[in-house]
């Protein structure tokens, strides 16, 4: 896992940081590419906090098996995409603002399989 984080981070010159999250809300796996001015795991553990209040929402009062697939989450400065895995555990990632998150948005996707399987 932790080294096809690493080479996901270097492929992606916006990306910052990916994080695996599990449902007791534990970091499990974390690559930084560098010093953030926040901590990263404390982001992701409060992103991840919502993300399973909204699954449960989406699962319980929408009727739609397997739930939340992903939340994007905008700042001035920064992009947080998090990724329903298995069960309770979320990929997030953060990234540098940038206009073509689109394409970023669709190279995690494109590798969540890995992921998944990799856990």
């Amino acid at each position: 896992m932790e080294e096809l984080l690493k080479e996901f981070l270097k492929e992606n010159e916006e990306l910052e940081a990916l994080l695996v999250v599990d449902e007791e809300g534990i970091v499990v796996y974390k690559e930084v590419k560098d010093e953030l001015p926040f901590d990263p795991e404390e982001v992701a553990v409060e992103l991840v906090n919502p993300s399973n209040r909204i699954n449960e929402l989406v699962e319980d009062s929408l009727g739609e098996q397997g739930g939340l697939e992903e939340i994007l989450v905008f700042t001035k400065k920064r992009l947080f995409l998090v990724f329903k895995l298995v069960n309770e555990t979320f990929l997030v990632a953060v990234a540098r603002r940038t206009p073509l998150y689109g394409r970023l948005r669709f190279k995690l996707r494109s590798r969540l399989p890995q992921i998944i399987k990799s856990l």
